[in-house]
This record gives structure tokens, C-alpha cells and sequence, in this order.
């Protein structure tokens, strides 16, 4: 008897079923286009019961005008990372604040997009992210961080590229210090060198300059993200 495969899965999770509605609609032509199954659920909703995680291919956070810091969200982004590790993570929000958009970037996300953004330009870059890219807006790389550099990249130490590697992927201190057998207060000091590096005063500053960075290597394969 021959079974048929499962389409992988698109997860939307949104607190405002109406709001949901209306991004599965219009994400479905994409997403069929694509080859995924786009589901949707609440925050509050167990996500292992609403999808299959080793199914999943990426997960879209909705949050309106609501903060990415609010618990809610944050208890949803930990859950995500939680079941699904390596499925790329984007967040739709009314919010364009480049503080917003480096709290996403420092909570693992491979995407923001403002609500304001053109639906067909939203396609080009979420199919980007499903191939490995990112995509934040560019009005962040250059809004009011007008002096970080890209350029400290080059002067790290071994240890200071493998915690800028994981502080790129957005994990906390706290985990950094776990995933390379160091002590937290070790892990903080190689935080603050690098900065000093890339002429960062804080983590928001740095995660703009991390952003810059790997928008520089996806930029030199599918597409150009400043174009967008």
C-alpha cells in the first residue's frame, strides 16, 4: 500500500483569529506554490498538537503593534526554539522601531517585516528565508547606527568569532556560556571586546552590526536585501 508524503508545514501563530485569517489567506497561494501546508494557531495553543515539528519548514510570529519583549511572545519564541530548533523564524509586526527589529534579530529571528511592507516584496522575502537567507529592513542598518562597523568582524579572536557567531544566531549570554563550556562572566567579557570592536555602546548596537554582517553573505547569493 503506498502512502503518501506529507507536505511540510507552514506555522502562523497569531493571538487575533481575524488578523490570522487574513495572513493565511493571504499567505496560501504562496505557500501552495511553495509546497507547504500553512497552519495557524494561538500563542497559547500547544504547538506540538497543532503541528508536526520535524515537519515544519518555518514559523511565522504575528504580534500587531504588540512588543516583541512582551512575556507572551517570549514564552511562543522559547517554545518555537524549543521544538523546532532549526526551522527559520519570522515576525510580522505594525512595529518599524529599529529597536523592535534587533529585538527580533537577538531572539533568533531570520526575518522582521513591518506590516507596511509590500505584499509581493513579503513573498520574495520569505522565500529567501525558506532558502537560507534573511531579511530585515534596511531602514535599521542605517536608522540612528550611523557608527557601527561591519568591519570589526575581521580583528576577532577564535573565541570572540565563536561567540559572535552565536550571538548573531540570537542567543543570550546564559546559553552562549552552556553551548562553549564557558562561565557566563567569561562569555560577557568576550561580549563587551567585541563590541568595543565594532564601535557598539550596547547589544543593540551590536546586533545591528551583526545583522550587517550576514546580510553582507546573503546578499552574495539569491538576492540583494537592500533592493528590497
Amino acid at each position: 500500500m503506498r502512502t503518501s508524503a506529507k507536505m511540510a508545514e507552514l506555522l502562523i501563530v497569531d493571538s487575533k483569529r481575524l488578523r490570522q485569517a487574513g495572513i493565511r489567506r493571504l499567505l496560501d497561494i504562496w505557500a501552495d506554490t511553495m509546497g507547504l501546508t500553512v497552519k495557524a494557531v494561538v500563542p497559547d495553543a500547544p504547538l506540538d498538537t497543532c503541528c508536526t515539528p520535524d515537519n515544519c519548514e518555518m514559523t511565522i510570529m504575528s504580534l500587531g503593534g504588540t512588543s516583541i519583549e512582551d512575556a507572551q511572545h517570549q514564552a511562543t519564541i522559547g517554545m518555537v526554539r524549543t521544538l523546532m530548533p532549526q526551522t527559520p523564524l519570522v515576525i510580522i509586526s505594525d512595529r518599524d522601531d529599529p529597536k523592535e527589529i534587533c529585538a527580533a534579530f537577538e531572539n533568533g529571528a531570520s526575518g522582521f517585516m513591518p506590516t507596511s511592507l509590500e505584499p509581493a516584496l513579503a513573498f520574495q522575502a520569505l522565500s529567501f528565508i525558506r532558502s537560507g537567507g534573511s531579511f530585515f529592513p534596511p531602514s535599521v542598518l542605517s536608522s540612528g547606527f550611523g557608527k557601527v562597523t561591519v568591519n570589526g568582524a575581521s580583528d576577532l579572536t577564535t573565541k570572540q568569532e565563536n561567540v559572535f557567531s552565536l550571538l548573531r544566531q540570537g542567543y543570550p549570554n546564559k546559553r552562549i556560556a552552556r553551548q562553549l563550556g564557558l562561565s557566563e562572566a567569561t562569555v560577557k567579557v568576550h561580549v563587551r571586546r567585541i563590541m568595543h570592536k565594532f564601535g557598539a555602546t550596547n547589544r543593540t548596537e551590536l546586533a545591528v552590526a551583526a545583522m550587517n554582517a550576514k546580510l553582507g553573505e546573503d546578499g552574495n547569493d539569491n538576492m540583494d536585501q537592500r533592493s528590497l
